[in-house]
């Protein structure tokens, strides 16, 4: 019986992970959530057949819970976690490019780096790091941490993004601290590796209201431009949350220390990120 961690899994693709991993009746699928009464209020309205779903109260911003969060699921598990994904993670719907950003509102900017810093970065390394253990005492011993194209620098040159600094400086942090996990656990038998999910059709802003929904599509759109020019092939559709997670599930699924730790790996197992 597989045991699944998904580290933010309240909406979006952390949600699609918890509906396709539960899909099937052997896994145990834990979400972490900061709400655990919305979310769990949510799974009863959509899942209320299945039993194999545990919802765990964490918040990447506070170490404490995460530390407490692995006490819980240690009591589910019996001990272990076979694959860990970490996925939670803060954006922005403020879409310019980097010099007009910082300059704009230099307290604005500050504070958005700081906060997409401690979460996307500081919260995902004490989160691998606290549960890292768990997942060495398992059968399959993989951790997949969610990261995202906008943080490889050769698409970014490629396509031409001067937008969204922010993010994309936090994901390439994300994808360095893949790299040092992976040297530091390979050895022993785990495998870390970092995965972009693609164009996902969900919202980016942190606080998911209208204004941010509306933000998101015409960030979406100036992005889905540059995509076309350098893809032509590219559909211009983006996936939907499950639509992404059982690309992402199927990539940890093949994904191999030997082929793929330490990197960062498209949905489709390789660099193409479209």
């Amino acid at each position: 019986m597989p045991s699944y961690v998904v580290v933010g899994a309240s909406r979006g693709l952390g949600y699609g992970f918890l509906n396709v991993l539960s899909a099937e009746k052997e896994n145990t699928v834990i979400g972490l959530v900061r709400n655990v009464p919305g979310t769990k209020a949510q799974v009863a309205t959509d899942f209320p057949d299945r039993k194999n779903i545990h919802i765990v109260q964490a918040d990447l911003n506070d170490r404490a819970t995460l530390v407490a969060a692995v006490e819980q699921v240690s009591a589910i598990t019996g001990g272990s976690v076979d694959v860990l994904i970490s996925n939670a993670a803060v954006g922005s719907s403020r879409f310019l490019p980097i010099g007009e950003e910082a300059n704009d509102d230099p307290a604005a900017f500050d504070a958005n780096m700081e906060t997409q810093f401690r979460t996307n970065v500081l919260g995902t390394i004490h989160a691998v790091a606290l549960f890292a253990p768990l997942v060495q005492k398992s059968q399959l011993k993989k951790i997949a941490v969610i990261s995202s194209a906008m943080g490889d620098v050769e698409l970014v040159l490629n396509v031409g993004i001067s937008q969204g600094a922010p993010y994309a400086i936090s994901k390439a942090a994300v994808n360095m601290a893949v790299a040092k996990f992976h040297n530091e656990y390979r050895d022993r038998g785990v495998l870390v590796v970092g995965i972009s999910p693609g164009v996902v059709a969900t919202t980016f802003a942190q606080d998911g209201t209208e204004q941010g929904k509306a933000d998101t599509q015409k960030a979406m759109a100036v992005m889905g431009a540059k995509f076309m020019v350098y893809d032509p092939n590219w559909p211009g559709i983006p996936f939907t949350a499950d639509e992404a997670a059982t690309n992402v599930i199927k990539v940890i699924t093949k994904a191999t220390i030997k082929d793929n730790g330490g990197l960062m790996v498209s949905q489709y197992g390789d660099r193409n990120w479209l």
